[in-house]
Order: C-alpha cells, then structure tokens, then sequence
C-alpha cells in the first residue's frame, strides 16, 4: 500500500505543469481561486457580508453599444494635419514681427498649435488607435488661446490703454478668430456618432441621450453671442474667450469617456468625471461674477450662466441614471494593509492605536475624517467671517482694486468657504446614513452618496484652494487687523484640509510599488505611481511655504508681492488649474490601487483604470495649455510678468511658483505616458518596467508553487486541494 501511495504521489508530481512552464493564463485563473477562497474571510466584520468579493466588477456590468463614426477617422485625421499645421504657420507670421521676446513667446504659441497633428501623425504611422481624449482636450484649449490672442490684438490696434504690446501682432491675427472656430469643428467632429442599431438597454439610451446634451452644451459655449455679430468687433467674442478655458475641455473629456462607456460599458470614466464641469463651472461663478444668479433669472438672453448651470445639472442627471450600479461597500474593511502591520503581535496601547488607525482607513473612517474636518472648517470660517472680511477689505479692496469687482471684498470667497464646508458635511452624513440602511435596498435607492469618496475630493480641492486665498489676502496690519487666533486657525484648517486631501494617496503609492499586479493595466506602473507622488510633494511644498510665510506677518516678501501683484498672480488659478487635477488624480489611482491590494476587494475599490486615464489628461494636456493660455493676459497686465517667473528679475516668490509649474506640467506628462496615453500606449511594448515586473511576478510564483507544492506533499491532497 505504502508503495502505491509514493506510485501516486509521484505521478501526480509529473502531471502538475512546473513553475517556468506556466503560463499568465495560469497564474491568473490561481489568482482568482485564490481570492474566490479568501472572499469567504470575515475580518472586515459583519458589514463584509453585503457585498460577496466574487461579485463581477461594476465596470463589466454593462455590454456594449454598436456605434459608427459620421466622420471617418482618416477624414478627422487629415483636418487636424492641416488646421494645425496652418495655424501653427499663421501664429509663427504674427511672432516675426515682434520683439525678441514676443516672437520667442509667438513661437511658443505656435508649437503648441501643432501639437494635435503631431501626436495624431504618429499614431497614425504608428498604427495606433486615436487619442481621442488628449487630442479633444488640447484642441478646446486652442480655441481659447486663440480666441484671445485674436482680442488682445484687436484692442492693441484700436489703441486701448494697456493693450500696446500687442500692436505688431494686427491684422495677421486676425487668422486667430477663424482658427478658434477651426478647433470648436474638431471637438464636434471628434464626438459625432450615431448608434447602428436599436440600444441593448435603457442604460445606453440615456447614454446616447447625456452624450447629445453635451454636444448642445459645448455648441453654446462655442456659439452663444459670437458667429452673428463676430464683424462688429472682438467684445462679440467675450462669452467664448472667457468661458471656453474652464468648461469646454472638460465637456471634451466627458464626451470622450460617455463614448468609451457606450462602447465598452465602463461607467467609471463618466462618473469620475461628470462632477468636475459643474464645480469648475459654479464656483469661479460664485467668486467673480457678481449677482449671476439674479441677472441670469432677469436676462438670461443676455447673461446665459444660469442657463448653462440647468443644463449642466440634467447632463449629470441623466448621466448618473445611465451609469448608476448597484452597491458594493465593505465599510468596515481597510483600504489596506501593510505586510508589518499584518504581521505585528502588539498588545495594550500599541494595539489599540494601530487598530485606529486602521479604522480610519476604512469606508466608515474615511467619512469620519471628511465630516469631522467640514465641521471644523464650518464652525471656523463661520464664527470668524466678519473679522476675514474686514481684513480682506483692508488687505485688498481699499488699496488695489476700489470698485471694480465683487471678489476684491471676500465675501464671495469667505461665503463659498462656508457653503462648501456645508456641503462636505451633508455629504459625509448622506454617507453615513446610506451605509446604515445599506439593507434596506428602497431607501439605499432614494439616498445619494458619495461612494468613491469624488464628490468629496472636489470640494476638498476647492476648499484648499479658497482657504488659501483667506490666508493670503488677509492682513495683521492693517486698519482692521486680523486676530493671532483666527490667524492660527486658518493655518491648522488648510493643514489639515491638505492632510486629508493626500494622505491616503502618498500612503497607497508606497504600497503600490510594492505589488506586482499593473503590468496589464499600465505601461509603466512604478513610474506613474512616482509621478503622481512627485505631483502631491510639489504641491504639498508649496501650499507649506505659503502658510509658513504668513508666520511672519505682512513683512513676509511672499505677501508683498501677492498683495501688490492682486488677482493677476498664479494664486487665483490654484484651484481648477493645480488642485482638482492632480488631487482628483490621486484619489482615482487609491481607487484602483485598493482593488488590488487588499483580498477581499473592500473600500468600493474601482477595478477600471478609465478614471487614472482621464485625469492623467487633463494633468497632461489641459493644466500645460492653462498655464500658457493664462500667460497670454498676464503677459498683457503685468509685462514684466514672464522674466520674474522664471528670469529671477524680481524676489524669490515668482520663481517659486515658475519653476514649481514648469515641474507640475513634465510631471503630468510623464505619468501620462506612464499611464499609457489614453490607454493607445498599452497596445505596443511596455518597456523595461514591465521586465522587473514580470521577474518579480516569475519569483513570486515560484514562491507560490513551492509553498502549495510543500503543503501538498505533507497533507497528501491533490494540487486542486492544495490551491
């Protein structure tokens, strides 16, 4: 008998396939009984039973659409080649009459009009499938630079105060108003599809339906007040100069990834998305448009904001409806969970701090976190409203800009604080309250929350971005002096704002480089994972510095020039500009990076990578194109402006802030060509990254193999058994 048993054993040891005879296929399907087995495990406690770790993800939820492009690809491929290439040749003309610097910043402008056509002839030779949403983003971008190249120009030859600059540039900028309209026709063209059959299910009908609302939205931010009138002069292009920056990139991208999901049932784009052009749209509304709910409600031919806002809000609506999936939240489960940590066997105060510590890193934690700093913030900024304005009053308005707006009082700033304090509040509770009737599936319907936390990261962002703004443009010396205490608390409130806006992100990104499982997902993971934390260092940095130099009072040098320099300084595009993207970035990649390392999948982890790709475009190409479109009017007001970022012709500040920018933008590109570019760069190699990856993966199964070969030989089970 014993003979027949080793007969046994040994012959089943010759039918298992040997370690470096396994293929991916392999490894993959012991991966997924592995995590099968471990679903089973309770140790996110009760909650854990909502939600079965073998539920299919909800970005496989949905099947595809049949759609067909109105325009063929080489037709669209072809239109980009020239129109950029002309207007690259029109903007280079206009650079050769002007002084050294103009034509260097002229030359500028006119490489970045080519981008288009030169990423879309190397995808084309390269055999690779569009870029549609960074070719969409940056063409939105040209249509505002060109749009505003084309007015200053026009004021500068009808002799307007403070234009002169500009004068050389008239009449070959005039090209520059066609090219705006040039660039709206490929961001329609672009997104023109039409369905080839009757829709698979209501879901893709409401698609179908958001993707033409956004059309028509982009057609009035295009259109509105400008193809009519565009002869009488370039005021006629003021709606399409001032709002196409912050809005029409983003309804681009939103079409691009309403596209996506049509096509391959990905909801994740869309939904990480489909917030941002409402708050970018809102909020700057808010600060610098006075009475805009009042004169939209009594003109609204006139002033259309209102308009665009009702619009926007049935576009989400009916975009949440379409994409909306069913719930998966395992409150109770860390995010997750270190090897030394797993491993530690501490007991008493040791223990009980590491257990907290692991509670606020799940679900229930995290929106305690969020609701406990919202509070804070609305208690704050609430009882000290008066004393801010007073300040801001005295800081600003009294000194620089007597008259001439609604946010040179702060009030603006100081009520949208407060409002989205409330607003983080509300939403942490609406969380709390989904999750305790989390088995009740008819309220569980009715409640909105916020279950990948993206919601909450925007208002975050824009709350940095406002405090900063408080604690800059607030004085101690002036005739209403703000207080040491208020000083303090606006101090510790954007501390803590920034802590929990990046923590989570900073502490994944170490984990991450350690886990083997991006290679198919990215082509190059470790490098984007570095990127993205080099973005969150440069930021953190800097927001330190500015909140380090109001320590010394209004001497401080980085006040000064803040204080003089007013609203044309880079600290008023901190929030759409710098936080959102990178901050939205960070938080889709702790998404994606839970999935993968906790087992059982917990935290609603995202197991798409569509959010990583969209935000990686807009670091990559909308945030650069913001940064030289903004260069374009500062370079009007202050002409000294571009030499003090980066020429050291003034104090240590605007280098600061240049060279911290110039960073950001190769930053963005990097971790988008990391990330694989809108997922066209995963089609080719993946390079020498994807080599340590797969060694570490080889060495990873051989561990694995010896371990259940070991376990197999002991207990006399079957391989199947072992596994």
């Amino acid at each position: 008998q014993q003979q027949q048993q080793q007969q046994q054993q040994q012959q089943q040891r010759q039918e298992r396939p040997q370690p470096d005879a396994w293929s991916d296929s392999s490894l993959e399907s012991i991966s997924e009984c592995y995590e099968e087995s471990s679903g089973s495990s309770t140790r996110g406690g009760i909650d854990d039973k909502r939600s079965p770790s073998n539920a299919k993800p909800p970005h496989l939820e949905l099947p595809s659409m049949d759609l067909r492009r109105v325009v063929p690809l080489c037709v669209m491929r072809l239109y980009l080649l020239g129109v950029g290439a002309a207007n690259a040749v029109a903007l280079a003309r206009v650079a050769a009459g002007g002084t050294a610097f103009y034509v260097a910043m002229w030359l500028l402008f006119a490489a970045a009009a080519f981008v288009p056509a030169a990423v879309t002839v190397a995808d084309w030779f390269m055999g690779l499938r569009e870029r549609r949403g960074f070719i969409g983003v940056w063409s939105a971008m040209l249509v505002t630079m060109n749009a505003r190249a084309y007015c200053w120009s026009q004021w500068a030859s009808e002799g307007k105060w403070g234009w002169e600059q500009y004068e050389f540039a008239w009449p070959h900028a005039e090209l520059c108003w066609y090219f705006a309209y040039a660039w709206t026709l490929v961001i329609f063209l672009q997104h023109l599809y039409i369905p080839m059959g009757l829709p698979a299910s209501w879901r893709h009908t409401l698609g179908y339906v958001a993707l033409w609302l956004n059309l028509g939205l982009a057609a009035v931010i295009c259109f509105y007040h400008t193809s009519a009138e565009a002869n009488e002069g370039a005021d006629h292009l003021g709606f399409l100069r001032d709002e196409s920056q912050g809005i029409l990139p983003l309804l681009s991208l939103l079409m691009s990834e309403t596209l996506h999901f049509l096509d391959t049932g990905d909801v994740h784009g869309c939904r990480a998305l489909m917030l941002l052009p409402l708050l970018c749209w809102t909020v700057p509304k808010e600060l610098y448009g006075a009475d805009w709910l009042k004169v939209g409600l009594e003109h609204p031919m006139e002033q259309p904001s209102l308009a665009v806002t009702i619009w926007l809000v049935v576009l989400i609506s009916v975009l949440h409806l379409a994409t909306a999936t069913e719930l998966r939240i395992r409150s109770t489960s860390p995010l997750y969970k270190a090897e030394q940590e797993a491993a530690g066997t501490s007991t008493g105060l040791k223990a009980r701090i590491k257990e907290g510590k692991m509670w606020l890193r799940t679900w229930r934690g995290a929106n305690l976190v969020y609701l406990a700093n919202g509070m804070f913030s609305l208690v704050g900024y609430w009882s000290s409203r008066h004393q801010l304005l007073n300040s801001m009053r005295g800081s600003l308005h009294d000194k620089y800009a007597d008259g001439q707006g609604q946010w040179y009082t702060g009030e603006a700033i100081v009520g949208t604080t407060i409002y989205l304090s409330l607003a983080c509040v509300i939403v942490a509770v609406l969380n709390f309250l989904e999750d305790g009737l989390l088995g009740n599936r008819r309220w569980c319907t009715l409640l909105p929350f916020d279950r990948h936390f993206r919601l909450l990261t925007l208002l975050k962002a824009a709350l940095l971005w406002l405090k900063m703004e408080l604690l800059i443009f607030t004085c101690q010396e002036c005739d209403s002096p703000l207080s040491t205490g208020t000083m303090i608390f606006q101090i510790v409130s954007i501390g803590i704002t920034c802590a929990v806006s990046v923590s989570s992100s900073v502490s994944l990104f170490s984990i991450a480089r350690k886990i083997m499982a991006f290679e198919s997902d990215y082509r190059r993971p470790r490098r984007l994972w570095e990127t993205s934390l080099g973005c969150m260092v440069v930021i953190t940095i800097v927001n330190s510095i500015m909140m380090i130099s109001k320590l010394w009072g209004d001497e401080s040098t980085l006040l000064q020039v803040l204080h003089r320099k007013g609203c044309v300084g880079i600290i008023l595009w901190l929030g759409q500009t710098y936080y959102v993207p990178f901050l939205c970035l960070g938080n889709e990649a702790t998404l994606f990076i839970s999935s993968k390392a906790s087992s059982p999948q917990v935290f609603a982890g995202v197991r798409s990578t569509r959010g990583v790709f969209a935000f990686s475009v807009l670091c990559a190409a909308k945030f650069p194109m913001e940064v030289l479109v903004n260069l374009v009017e500062c370079q009007f007001l202050l002409p000294s402006y571009f030499s003090s970022l980066f020429l050291f012709s003034g104090t240590w500040v605007e280098p600061m802030f240049g060279y911290a920018t110039a960073l950001l933008i190769v930053l963005g590109l990097a971790g988008y060509l990391a990330c694989g570019g809108d997922g066209v760069g995963l089609e080719g190699s993946l390079g020498e990254t994807a080599k340590v990856l797969r060694k570490d993966s080889a060495e990873t199964q051989q561990q694995f193999v010896r371990t259940a070969t070991f376990t197999s030989s002991i207990s006399g089970a079957t391989w199947n058994q072992a596994v």
